[in-house]
């Protein structure tokens, strides 16, 4: 059993210079009680599985605090991403993605508080919007964000 003070600090994690190669899914997937997280100097390239669902979106959280800076992506889907009432706040720090298949962003509904610095997205968008019925009928996808010198295709 673990007080609350030792459970404080298992929930910081750090993941930094790891190259993902021939993943099906994502390379770093925060979950919804992930907190205070930092994923740094990652690439993923390669990605093996069928573009479809929920696999290669790369680097993506439902958690909050988490902070993905200048991380790589090649051939992925939703490349810098987060999900579904992710708290936030999350950030995205000068991350690279070329030959994009999807658009980076929120990708399903509420995801507050996040920001893209320096982020390019080659082949695709950074996209906060009302999404309607795509994605089960998310609706509105993000609130409190910011883009700040992102460049995309759209």
């Amino acid at each position: 059993m673990l007080d609350r003070g030792v459970y404080r600090e298992c929930r910081k994690l750090l993941v930094r210079r790891v190259n993902f190669k021939h993943f099906a899914g994502s390379a770093v997937i925060i979950q919804r009680t992930g907190s205070k997280t930092t994923v740094e100097d990652c690439i993923s390239t390669e990605p093996v599985s069928e573009t479809g669902g929920m696999r290669r979106t790369t680097f993506y959280t439902m958690g909050q605090q988490t902070l993905f800076q200048r991380c790589y992506s090649k051939h992925g889907i939703h490349d810098f991403s987060a999900g579904f009432c992710a708290a936030g706040p999350n950030a995205f720090v000068q991350c690279d993605s070329e030959e994009s298949l999807g658009f980076s962003g929120a990708i399903d509904s509420w995801a507050c508080g996040l920001l893209f610095d320096v982020v390019n997205i080659d082949g695709h968008d950074l996209v906060f919007k009302n999404l309607g019925q795509d994605k089960n009928g998310a609706g509105w996808n993000t609130a409190n964000s910011l883009f700040w010198q992102c460049t995309a295709a759209g």
